[in-house]
């Protein structure tokens, strides 16, 4: 049972998987710029919509999973799935590794113009948080010790599904308790990170809405909102 944890399915499980299958609807996209360089589809935001509770998946259950690929312009794309009654958007952006300035957004030199366009994507709000978090105080955050070989991927980057891994953790080191399941998550990735940064959490909550910034370098790297 690698899709549930102790409240039901797994939301990292589920944004791996679903990444998974991001990718692969736009395997038709050649990953490289116009000089050739190495391109890849990083997601710089999520949504997951669990109609019934993250609960409504248990032990010997069956997981349909309907995905379609949209296009808001050649460097964007946003999947929608469905995963019996549990809805997720994610939406990517096409960058290059760049040793001095990390990720650089760079446009494929060839893309499909067969595929549906969408005017929806989650740009607007991932602008509004990034500029409203650009400077974080520390001073009461928990550093969050992982080990980066599990952590990272193979191109050496924090893999996107494991800033909600660190959100979790976040919120456990903050609240030290199990909390309800989930209703909702929205995630925004902002930065990325290398082997030996250290990173912070800094959890709060309103009315069951669990907010938590991950914090690298006085930077925020990511931001995750669960409602449960």
């Amino acid at each position: 049972m690698p899709h549930l944890v102790y409240h039901g399915i797994d939301p990292v499980w589920l944004l791996k998987h679903l990444g998974h299958k991001h990718w692969q609807l736009i395997d038709h996209v050649q990953p490289v710029n116009k000089n050739n360089q190495r391109l890849y589809a990083s997601f710089f935001a999520a949504k997951i919509k669990f109609l019934s509770g993250q609960q409504s998946i248990t032990e010997k259950g069956t997981m349909t999973i309907d995905s379609e690929i949209f296009k808001f312009n050649n460097l964007i794309y946003r999947s929608k799935h469905s995963v019996n009654d549990i809805e997720v958007v994610l939406d990517s952006i096409f960058v290059r590794k760049d040793k001095v300035a990390g990720l650089i957004k760079d446009e494929p030199a060839q893309s499909n113009s067969n595929i549906l366009y969408t005017e929806d994507t989650l740009l607007e709000q991932h602008g509004t948080l990034k500029r409203k978090l650009t400077s974080i105080d520390t001073t009461s955050a928990n550093e969050l010790v992982f080990n980066p070989a599990v952590l990272f991927n193979g191109v050496k980057i924090l893999y996107c599904a494991n800033y909600l891994s660190l959100a979790l953790l976040s919120e456990w080191m903050t609240y030290q308790r199990l909390l309800n399941p989930i209703k909702q998550i929205e995630i925004f990735w902002f930065k990325n990170i290398n082997v030996g940064d250290k990173v912070y959490g800094i959890s709060s909550n309103v009315d069951s809405i669990f907010e938590t910034v991950l914090v690298s370098n006085s930077r925020a790297i990511g931001f995750c909102r669960i409602y449960r």
